[in-house]
């Protein structure tokens, strides 16, 4: 949660000292938002005990710049946190 919080002020720094464009935002917040969904088709398919996308994928999205939106799925969905019996 502090990684998140720190984001915006990151972003912001980075556009007044560079001058960071803000497509470097908007490709952040697609890829979490692409990350986000994917981990909940995940969540999904893990209770329904069907077809489950790939670890490896998960890790490359999150790697790709969906990091933000893979770490608020694993709050609020409880993704690979939690065991289901």
């Amino acid at each position: 949660v502090i990684t998140l919080a720190g984001f915006p002020f990151l972003y912001l720094w980075g556009w007044l000292a560079w001058g960071v464009s803000w497509y470097v935002l908007l490709t952040y917040l697609l890829l979490s938002a692409v990350t986000y969904f994917t981990y909940m088709v995940d969540k999904d398919a893990a209770e329904q005990k069907t077809w489950r996308v790939s670890e490896a994928n998960l890790h490359l999205l999150a790697l790709a710049g969906g990091w933000p939106g893979a770490n608020l799925a694993q709050q609020f969905l409880r993704h690979k946190s939690k065991k289901m019996e």
